[in-house]
């Protein structure tokens, strides 16, 4: 009987320890491309001048891409920038749905619904902007619209410091308040 009970045990005993192997080998499958990438959830980037915080990057979701020649980082579900002056106040805000940044270049790219806003309320809105890190500049090629709170600006291009408080257009159109115009011209 004991001969009989020991068997049964060694018998369950291999059966779950090979069915145990065989799960470890399955969650364990990794692809050449998977190592070469890094998935990181809730994520917050600061970028600082003489200890000062001057850009808050977050995002639900980035992807590190570890290629040893062009490493990059891709914020695939949103991405939200706010700018800072030196006292700590945030000047302006860029919200894309996805931005990607290499770190070998001082460009970002925003792409998908990108809205900038400024302290002083006025929105910029475009498909794309890239901000440049060294020069503290953003700027685009493409459509774009400025609204402020009583007129609306609009052309093919766009370039602003990345507090959004000196900017311009080209190929300017809009609703222009005609409360700026004096001696009666509209």
């Amino acid at each position: 009987m004991n001969k009989i009970f020991f068997s049964l045990i060694l018998f369950v005993s291999c059966l779950v320890g090979g069915c145990a192997d065989d799960i470890a080998e399955d969650a364990i499958k990794i692809t050449p491309g998977d190592i070469k990438k890094e998935v990181i959830k809730g994520v917050e980037i600061l970028y600082s001048d003489s200890a000062k915080i001057r850009v808050r990057i977050s995002g639900p979701l980035m992807y590190r891409i570890l290629d040893s020649d062009n490493p990059s980082e891709e914020f695939t579900k949103g991405v939200h920038v706010d700018f800072f002056d030196e006292n700590g106040n945030v000047t302006s805000t860029l919200k894309a749905d996805y931005a990607q940044r290499y770190q070998n270049k001082p460009e970002v790219l925003a792409r998908g619904n990108v809205v900038m806003t400024s302290s002083k309320k006025e929105n910029m809105e475009t498909d794309e902007i890239i901000w440049d890190r060294n020069t503290e500049k953003v700027y685009t090629h493409k459509f774009v619209m400025v609204k402020t709170p009583k007129e609306t600006f609009w052309g093919q291009g766009f370039e602003s410091n990345q507090d959004f408080t000196q900017w311009h257009i080209n190929g300017l159109e809009g609703h222009i308040n005609s409360d700026k115009f004096e001696n009666g011209i509209k």
